[in-house]
């Protein structure tokens, strides 16, 4: 029964985010008692057959309509390669490519103004009308023929959503405080709930709120725990694999940098250190969280150094 319902819970898992196949395929695979290589082969296999089953899964068994939602992705990477690279075939003239450069559309931290009601997004609309065959075939098209201005792009995004060398406040970290309106009767938290979010919202101002720390120290306890072989390396190792193959799947999917969407991650990276710790190797250990810690520091020094960005949805809108 135990075993039934986290088969249910880890396919509930995989549905609810588009990046949620990248850490729970790694996370099966080094549960199961196989070698290194046939680990890799069973998390890729997952994630391709998750890719290819979910829009079956969505729109056939669930219902689901199109909401557009698959076509954000490569939006935005056709637009942040348009404004890194001059006359790249993006699909879209030079007037709009313009207006995006012009109205600073392609921004590191999020996709929404090349949204529907963004500021740019009529000059995106004939990339938002294509099929969605034609729009995966040029957004590939542009990746291999401007390979340096696609990865500046998303490492400017994988930054920003990293939290890594971005300004103190960072918008999109805090715990909200009250509810969007809905037709749902859901309310806003209690003033017991509301206090916990409040201190949320300093606790992620602070190294414990930075996704790259709790990536690096995944890494480190990785490390620590080579060739140990003992039950706790093993969950541990897992929760680790889980949280670095979550988080490196942000370079390349991933179109905002809401702290939320990187809370497994982080969580995953945690426990796997307290249950990790006893079998941690502590020479390697303390390097690595050493290492961590140096990366921290122009982390700081970018939270003090750069003004304080916009602090509403509008703002940062642009």
């Amino acid at each position: 029964m135990a075993w039934a319902a986290a088969g249910v819970l880890t396919l509930y898992a995989v549905l609810v985010r588009a990046n949620a196949v990248f850490a729970v395929a790694p996370l099966v695979a080094m549960l199961v008692p196989l070698g290194w290589r046939a680990r890799v082969a069973v998390a890729a296999g997952g994630v391709a057959m998750v890719l290819a089953l979910s829009p079956v899964i969505n729109h056939q068994l669930l219902g689901a309509r199109d909401s557009g939602v698959t076509r954000t992705q490569p939006l935005y990477d056709l637009a942040g390669i348009a404004v890194r690279a001059p006359g790249a075939d993006v699909g879209l003239p030079a007037t709009s490519v313009a207006r995006i450069v012009a109205l600073n559309c392609a921004k590191s931290y999020f996709w929404d103004p090349l949204s529907d009601g963004g500021p740019c997004g009529a000059d995106v609309a004939p990339l938002a009308r294509m099929p969605v065959a034609q729009l995966y075939r040029l957004w590939v098209g542009a990746m291999l023929s401007h390979p340096l201005a696609y990865a500046a792009h998303r490492l400017a995004h994988l930054n920003s959503t990293m939290r890594w060398l971005v300004p103190y406040r960072w918008p999109g970290a805090p715990p909200t405080l009250h509810s969007e309106r809905n037709d749902l009767g859901l309310g806003s938290p209690g003033a017991v709930a509301r206090g916990w979010q409040r201190v949320g919202g300093y606790v992620v101002e602070t190294p414990l709120g930075w996704p790259f720390m709790w990536f690096g120290l995944a890494l480190a306890g990785l490390v620590a725990l080579r060739r140990n072989r003992s039950a706790e390396a093993v969950l541990a190792r897992a929760l680790f694999v889980s949280a670095i193959a979550g988080e490196a799947s942000f370079a390349a999917v991933s179109i905002a940098s809401d702290l939320r969407y990187h809370l497994w991650a982080m969580i995953a990276a945690a426990i796997g250190l307290v249950i990790g710790w006893p079998a941690f190797d502590r020479r390697r250990f303390r390097l690595g969280a050493a290492l961590v810690a140096v990366v921290c520091l122009p982390a700081i020094v970018t939270r003090i150094a750069l003004p304080l960005p916009p602090q509403s949805y509008l703002g940062m809108l642009g």
